[in-house]
Parts: C-alpha cells; sequence; structure tokens
C-alpha cells in the first residue's frame, strides 16, 4: 500500500512538471522521463543530461551502425577537432530525388548572412608615383574590404567614378576630385550583394511539413539511430533546411551555432516565433549538424573545413590573416582548408558544433575548429540539405521546444 502512494505521488509530479512547462492537458504520457504531450516532447528537469556523443576513435577509424530495416552504414572518422564523420550511401537516390522535388514545390528564397556597414574612409593615395594602379586598386579591395576583384570590376569601378579615359590608372587629380566615401560604399555593397563576392550566394527553403511525409520521417529516425540521441532531442529539433547553388554560388566560412559565452540569451528553437520578432533576441544552440549531398555538380561545390585537425586555433589569430589569404573566402581558397568534403550524392557529413558539457551533460562550449563553408560552385548546380540537431543548456533544459516533429511522426506508416 505504502508503496503505491510513493508510486501515485511520484507520478503527479511529473505530470505537475509538464503541465508547468507546456501549459498542456491532462492528455499526456511519460516514459523514461520525457512527457509527450498532445502539442510536443518537453524537458523534465534532470541532475543529469541526456545528450550522448559517438567516439571518432581515430581519422580514418571506420565503424559500422546498424539501422534496423535500412541495413548497416558504415561512419568514417575524418576529423577530431571538430569531430566529424562521412557516411556514403546515407540517402538513397530515390531520398534526394525527392528532397530536391520538395524543395521545387516550395519558394525558394534568397540566403542571407549577418553583416555590419562601415562608414570610414579608409582610402588614402600613395605620392610616390603619383597615380594609382589597377594592382593598387585590387590589393586596397583585398586587404580592406576581403573583396578579390578581377581587372573588370576595378576598370568598372574607375569608369563609373572618374572621367578619364585612362582604364589602367587614377591620376593624382582624379583622386582628389574623388568621392572615395561613396567609392567605399560601392565596394562594401559589391561585398554585400555581389553573387561572387557575398558571403553567402544561394537559395533556401524550409520543409515544414516533414511530419507529413514518410520518406522525411524515414531519414530523421536513421539520423536518431546514427546519433543515440533520445526522442525529445530529435524531434525537437529544426525542420529540414534545402540549399540550392548555381555557379559561383558559395557559401564563405561560418559557424552553424552560436557562442555558450552568454547564458541570458536563450536559444531561438525554445521561443515561439523567433527569427520574427527582432525585439527577441536568440542564439542558436545547434549540437549536430547533418549535411546531405543530393546531386554531384560537375565541378567545384565542395564542402570545406579550414582549420580541422589544426594544431591550435586562435579565432582572433585565424581572421587577422585575412589581409593576406583570407582562409574564410572558400570560393578563393576552397583548396587550402584542412580538410576539403568532394559532394556525393547520397553522402551525408555529420560533426559536431559543441562539446557536451562534461558536468551537467547538456549543451557545452561550441568547438571553433567546426568553421566550414560551401566552396563555389563552377558548373551546374549543387543541392544540399541540412539536419540541425539542437539541444539546450542547462539553465533552460526544462523549456521545451518549438518545433512539433512529433510524436505523431513516431509510428507513421506511409
Amino acid at each position: 500500500m505504502r508503496e503505491d502512494a510513493i508510486l501515485i505521488f511520484v507520478s503527479s509530479l511529473v505530470s505537475v512538471h509538464c503541465h508547468l512547462f507546456t501549459d498542456a492537458g491532462s492528455d499526456q504520457h511519460c516514459e523514461d522521463d520525457t512527457c509527450i504531450t498532445d502539442e510536443r516532447p518537453c524537458f523534465i528537469p534532470r541532475e543529469k543530461g541526456i545528450l550522448t556523443r559517438l567516439d571518432g576513435v581515430k581519422v580514418g577509424h571506420k565503424q559500422k551502425v546498424d539501422l534496423g530495416a535500412e541495413g548497416k552504414k558504415v561512419l568514417i572518422t575524418r576529423a577530431l577537432k571538430p569531430l566529424l564523420f562521412e557516411i556514403p550511401n546515407f540517402l538513397s537516390e530515390e531520398e534526394c530525388n525527392h528532397v530536391i522535388s520538395l524543395a521545387n514545390e516550395k519558394e525558394l528564397v534568397k540566403s542571407v548572412a549577418r553583416g555590419g556597414l562601415t562608414e570610414s574612409d579608409t582610402w588614402t593615395h600613395d605620392p610616390n608615383h603619383g597615380k594609382i594602379t589597377i594592382d593598387e586598386i585590387k590589393r586596397f579591395a583585398k586587404v580592406e574590404r576581403y573583396l578579390y576583384l578581377t581587372d573588370e570590376e576595378v576598370k568598372r569601378i574607375k569608369d563609373f567614378h572618374t572621367d578619364s579615359d585612362d582604364a589602367g590608372v587614377i591620376t593624382r587629380e582624379e583622386f582628389q576630385d574623388m568621392n572615395t566615401l561613396l567609392v567605399d560604399s560601392y565596394l562594401y555593397e559589391m561585398g554585400r550583394s555581389h553573387p561572387r563576392h557575398r558571403e553567402r550566394f544561394s537559395e533556401q527553403t524550409w520543409l515544414t511539413g516533414e511530419h507529413e511525409d514518410g520518406i522525411l520521417q524515414d531519414i530523421r529516425m536513421r539520423v536518431q539511430a546514427v546519433t543515440k540521441l533520445p526522442d525529445e532531442i530529435i524531434y525537437g529539433s529544426e525542420y529540414l533546411q534545402v540549399v540550392r547553388y548555381g555557379v559561383d554560388g558559395h557559401y564563405h566560412a561560418h559557424l552553424d551555432s552560436e557562442t555558450h559565452e552568454h547564458p541570458e540569451i536563450p536559444c531561438c528553437h525554445q521561443i515561439q516565433g523567433a527569427g520574427m520578432d527582432r525585439e527577441r533576441r536568440c542564439k542558436l544552440c545547434r549540437y549536430v549538424t547533418i549535411l546531405y549531398f543530393l546531386n554531384e555538380p560537375p565541378e567545384g561545390g565542395e564542402t570545406a573545413f579550414p582549420m580541422a585537425d589544426n594544431a591550435t586555433f586562435i579565432k582572433e589569430n585565424f581572421a587577422s590573416l585575412r589581409s593576406k589569404e583570407d582562409f574564410y573566402n572558400l570560393s578563393e581558397f576552397c583548396h587550402k582548408s584542412n580538410l576539403v568534403v568532394t559532394p556525393k550524392k547520397g553522402t551525408a557529413i555529420l560533426w559536431y558544433n559543441h562539446e557536451m558539457d562534461p558536468n551537467s551533460g547538456w549543451l557545452g562550449r561550441m568547438d571553433e575548429y567546426s568553421i566550414h563553408g560551401g566552396c563555389a560552385v563552377k558548373r551546374g548546380i549543387k543541392w544540399i540539405a541540412n539536419n540541425w540537431i539542437t539541444a539546450p543548456y542547462k539553465k533552460l533544459a526544462h523549456v521545451p521546444s518549438q518545433y512539433i516533429l512529433g510524436p505523431d511522426i513516431y509510428f507513421s506508416e506511409d
């Protein structure tokens, strides 16, 4: 009798927690400390987190993962910093084509990367030879704006801002008459919007109907089998993003997640309508990235990790080298990266953007070595898809995800 009373008391505590954190009604059940409500999975406070992390062993190590009806897949360790795996044939040709077809049915929008505007006038004139040459303009653009201009682009700038017929130089007199701040702004705008120079040049969409699509459900369950992460992490993560790159399409080196150093800023996946309201600040908390190659462009389009397994990595030092060789620029320096993965249809690459906090078992420090990007497509079109697996920090581990990818998709027979 006493044991029954204790069991009823514990069960009531679990129900109260779920009600507090989801505002859900009585239609809920709990298994393994995870409440499933009629709205979404929710977290229950635990002394220890529930994240898992694969063991890469060493670069080149191969391990097999049993996916049940899907058979076994081979995980090849490609790097330890960040911990990164290549999984050949993770998607079938049919699945790749299906994802592309779904994306084509939706409106693909221009991908946008964040940036800031400078209003400082950094142009100076070297009086030594009384003129500015094309090479000097190119060198200025490289050092001050990280732009790698062609001769034709420099000539267009000169023709637009001077009246001289000499296409090769800007004279001292022309320089004195130039609105150099306007030229500076022109270069900034070129870096922001020109297809070849902008930080990111692609189109994207989100497959928000994932829970209604049997093939996408199968892919997500396969991700869970590989990562060994629990339901509330897998099904509380972001929708599948699909990205299309045309010729010159690229995404310069970047991080998929954001810093762990500001605990006062909540994770975006835990805020309803995040990204819609600019007043509600949040940060990306992406524990794992799984990138799928959906096709094979004839030339270019590699995914590069500039600092993978580097002996050391100090972000500030890496940035300071940009005026010499801008390793952020994967259109120019793709193959100087430490790790370059060539697109192979159906292949997935999986890496961890964060460490796992050893004390709490929840999200830990961001792994700066995970900086990566997409190299420029030289010919054809490149299609990829991104699965971002989100996770909370200990402080807000009880707050549910805004994404509703379960429980209605757990046992779909579609």
